[in-house]
């Protein structure tokens, strides 16, 4: 008998539980839905060590230009992932994250993509390289002490294409596989027009009417003389069509080696990038190493590289980026054992190419 009663006790403590919540999850609805959205709230993370290129200002004028409505609203109406996207569209914001609380504050949560070097080549480039390897447009009202990429370079991309560095190659991959698609086709629709003009002329050709030994010599003439005239017209359209099919074959030869070239270029920047990272990562070279000069490569190579350091009045030839802890262990050693003791302004040029060994230049 105890044992029934104490069932029925919990299963009426549990039953009483469950409708204190759906009790509440009503009466919260009741209030969400007559609680409106009267401001905003914007919090940027690491605001200060990125150096502000995305402000709470910014983040306002984003939202107001999205027009998704938000102010007034019933909380529950906002239409919040609208807003998260249209803030992600700006290339500096690596996250975002829009809520509203029951005080009818709107709340957006920002991440800004960190630059980790600023690039200033020839051929109009000039842009910020995120860490996760973002291009991103250079913003006159902010200054943030990071390495300054200078020279001469092959970039794969145009100088005023922005955003994510994969998406840009995938996209300039896409386009040149659409660009050959339509040129092979136009080569196809030549190939196709010249079979046809050249079966058509052997049919002429090969015309001779049944009764043409009866017909008169003017009759006969007249007929050669159409026949001629028709040969004549399908031999300039062949001759026409060769020529676009050549021309087409040239163009689509020139994208081959076009998009060869491009391709040998596609993994320079990350390799670059991740050098970036990695002089960032070590306070010595952080705090030694504040310009980087790329020079253009030769035959289809990628760039090489030249390094300015703060201290010193020399030029590090790297060369390319390949075995580079090696290269800058040869170079602190000679910092520690040979330029503490001459003199850091006792070199001019200090090449670092070589095996085993390093070229300075007084």
């Amino acid at each position: 008998m105890k044992r029934v009663l104490k069932t029925i006790g919990f299963t009426l403590l549990w039953t009483a539980i469950a409708a204190l919540f759906v009790l509440l999850a009503v009466y919260t609805g009741r209030e969400r839905s007559q609680i409106e959205v009267g401001k905003v709230r914007v919090t940027i993370a690491d605001s200060a060590s990125v150096g502000g290129f995305v402000t709470s200002h910014m983040v306002r004028r984003w939202i107001d230009a999205s027009d998704v409505k938000y102010m007034g609203l019933p909380i529950d109406a906002v239409n919040t992932q609208k807003i998260e996207e249209s803030i992600l569209r700006h290339s500096f914001v690596k996250k975002a994250e829009v809520y509203v609380d029951l005080d009818g504050t709107l709340g957006v949560r920002i991440t800004q993509r960190r630059p980790v070097a600023r690039v200033c080549c020839s051929d109009g480039y000039e842009f910020y390289l995120s860490d996760d390897c973002h291009i991103l447009p250079v913003q006159g009202t902010q200054a943030v002490y990071i390495p300054i990429i200078t020279g001469s370079a092959s970039f794969p991309f145009s100088a005023s294409e922005y955003g994510d560095y994969e998406r840009i190659i995938r996209k300039h991959k896409d386009d040149f596989v659409k660009r050959y698609t339509e040129l092979s086709a136009k080569r196809d629709e030549y190939a196709a027009a010249i079979t046809d003009r050249k079966a058509e002329r052997r049919e002429i050709q090969a015309r001779r009417p049944m009764l043409m030994r009866l017909w008169g010599k003017s009759k006969r003439e007249e007929f050669r003389k159409k026949r001629d005239n028709e040969i004549a017209v399908l031999d300039a359209e062949i001759e026409k069509y060769e020529r676009d099919m050549a021309l087409a074959d040239e163009k689509m030869k020139a994208e081959v080696e076009k998009q060869k070239k491009s391709e040998k270029t596609y993994e320079f920047l990350p390799k670059l990038l991740t050098f970036v990272k990695n002089l960032a990562e070590d306070d010595f070279w952080n705090a030694q190493i504040v310009q980087i000069n790329l020079l253009a490569g030769r035959g289809g190579k990628q760039p090489e590289v030249e390094l300015i350091p703060r201290a010193g009045a020399h030029v590090i030839r790297l060369g390319h980026l390949e075995n580079v802890e090696e290269k800058l262990d040869k170079l602190l050693g000679l910092y520690r054992h040979v330029l503490d003791y001459e003199g850091w302004n006792s070199v001019r040029y200090i090449d670092l190419r070589f095996e085993n060994q390093i070229v300075c230049t007084k």
